[in-house]
């Protein structure tokens, strides 16, 4: 008894834990998907280093973040911003006789390479951390002054060109996040950084606004009043696939939809009513869907300031546009993985509200049963005495049954089974699977048949494809009638696949639960031919199995006359 209380409360543990993960990974995609948002509207005019070095320093509650650039002319990393206060720059200055801006770190090419191949790395040292430009002795001084432990180092690179590097700095008594954790803010911050640099060095050009017309990736235009296009960059012609010509003459209605166009009037008047008569219009920003020539969709970001002649009156618009259709898509897969996380919580906490009461109610049974007996255990008869004992050991194989299927359901969900497939004999795992089970058959003397051919090689894993045979076979005795057949069997390999097959003439599927059968936030609780208990959680497991193997499963069944359950695994040498 104490052995199954405490599988239960390691189980509801293990439970908790899964939950707490997926609590913590949502919350952090959710940050990496608003600090994706952030980082894409940083304008040219502000500074990428200070807004970029703040949110991270924010989302991992760290001591603080330094940004580095990477020089290649001569291989160092040159330290751009730090988040550390004026009093911590002036005690480390103290202590390492320079100021922290500017600091160089010279990177060999092994150094260089590693930083390539691995996106982040977390170091315990500041000796490490800055490639040996701190000695051990002053590193140690400098970790204990600013009780720092643990440094996350994030690889910035574009398309496989190292631009930089952003170093996480932990507080003493925390854990640095996973590796996991850290690579999407890797990209996200390695992406935007690039084209801010882009942007400066655009910018630094002699021929500033030539340069920036001519050349940059986002557009700028110029409309009057009534939304007539009176220039357009070169940069937005090619984009939207127009010539100058035509530019000249079309309009924005011609770009964008009626209704776009009426949302961003509706826009403009109420901002004229909240700012006042014969006061100026601030600039705005929106995000709409434009038209190219051949009548393709992309989104834009659109910022526009209004137009002002010398008398005051407001003659047009102007702006930049950038196209955003990547970011779009972006955040549209973060919104769906996001979604998508949130419903799994949803059918899990469903599934664990069902196997509690599933053990609950075993528990309850296995308690009053064994109370009963120990109460009466020298008033009952040996008929009573191996009634009750029997219904017992039933009770004891659905918990064990019900926790084993639990078990390797979490496991799976939390990725800790290994997928190792091999050569092996299909019949020498099925005779390995059917030792116990085969005690449930005896038990409604149901004939078990096997007629797979002797020499079946599979490709598989051994564990994966033991559970699954155990489920199936097991769930054919559960649905039975006493004195029953089952058949397990093979059908002709076809494209590197053998099509595998138990057949049971027990009472059969109705057609409506068979489409629910594989989906977890409908596990199917049907007792057996004698009251046994089913979860339909074993399904679940098979299903996501033979998927690991690349295999398909699905069932055919008619109420009455029994059940047959397919499934493919790839053949093995």
């Amino acid at each position: 008894m104490k052995i199954q209380k405490r599988k239960v409360e390691e189980l509801s543990g293990r439970g908790k834990n899964s939950t707490n993960e997926l609590y913590e990974k949502n919350k952090l995609l959710s940050a990496l998907f608003d600090y994706s948002v952030k980082l894409s509207r940083v304008s040219f005019s502000e500074n990428f280093y200070i807004i970029a070095a703040s949110e991270l320093k924010k989302i991992f509650s760290a001591f603080a973040v330094t940004i580095s650039i990477y020089n290649p002319e001569k291989s160092e990393l040159i330290l751009q911003y730090s988040t550390f206060s004026e009093s911590q720059r002036s005690k480390a200055m103290k202590l390492i006789g320079h100021n922290l801006e500017g600091m160089c770190f010279k990177l060999s090419q092994d150094m260089h390479d590693e930083m390539l191949a691995k996106w982040v790395k977390t170091m315990y040292s500041l000796n490490e951390l800055t490639f040996g430009s701190i000695s051990p002795v002053m590193g140690k001084l400098l970790e204990k002054a600013f009780k720092m432990e643990w440094f996350s180092s994030i690889s910035l690179q574009d398309k496989q060109t190292l631009i930089g590097s952003a170093v996480i700095f932990g507080k003493k008594g925390t854990k640095p996040p996973s590796d996991e954790e850290l690579k999407g803010f890797s990209g996200v911050t390695a992406v935007t950084l690039s084209r801010w640099i882009n942007e400066q060095e655009v910018l630094q050009t002699e021929m500033k606004f030539k340069s920036l017309a001519e050349n940059m990736k986002d557009v700028l235009w110029q409309s009057d009043n009534k939304a007539n296009i009176l220039y357009f960059s070169p940069s937005g012609m090619k984009i939207l696939g127009y010539s100058p010509e035509e530019m000249k003459i079309i309009s924005f209605i011609d770009i964008i939809s009626r209704e776009t166009y009426e949302s961003i009037s509706k826009m403009i008047a109420k901002q004229k009513k909240l700012t006042g008569k014969n006061k100026p219009l601030n600039s705005f920003a929106f995000e709409i869907e434009i038209f190219r020539r051949d009548g393709v969709k992309f989104w834009a970001e659109i910022v526009s300031n209004p137009v002002y002649n010398h008398l005051g009156y407001l003659t047009g618009y102007q702006g930049v546009a950038r196209d955003i259709t990547e970011r779009k898509a972006a955040e549209l897969k973060i919104k769906e993985q996001y979604e998508r996380l949130e419903q799994l919580n949803a059918e899990k906490d469903k599934l664990f509200s069902i196997i509690a009461h599933d053990l609950k109610g075993a528990l309850h049974g296995f308690l009053g049963y064994s109370k009963y007996m120990a109460d009466r255990i020298h008033s009952l008869s040996m008929d009573k005495l191996e009634e009750y004992s029997k219904t017992i050991r039933t009770i004891a194989l659905d918990m064990n049954e019900l926790l084993e299927n639990l078990l390797e359901w979490s496991m799976m969900q939390r990725e800790r089974i290994n997928y190792t497939p091999e050569n092996f004999n299909f019949n020498d795992i099925l005779e390995n699977s059917l030792r116990i089970i085969d005690q449930q058959a005896q038990h409604k003397e149901i004939n078990i048949v096997r007629n797979t051919i002797p020499d079946l090689k599979v490709f598989a894993d051994y564990q994966m494809i033991t559970c699954v045979i155990r489920n199936l076979v097991s769930n054919a005795v559960k649905f039975t009638n006493r004195h029953g057949k089952i058949e397990i069997l093979n059908a002709e390999s076809t494209d590197h696949f053998v099509e595998i097959m138990i057949r049971d003439n027990g009472i059969g599927i109705e057609k409506d639960t068979l489409e629910r059968l594989f989906k977890i936030d409908n596990v199917m609780k049907t007792p057996g031919t004698e009251g046994e208990s089913s979860t339909g959680l074993g399904l679940i497991i098979c299903h996501e199995y033979i998927s690991k193997h690349r295999g398909k499963i699905w069932i055919e069944s008619e109420v009455n006359k029994g059940t047959c359950v397919h499934f493919t695994l790839p053949i093995g040498d």
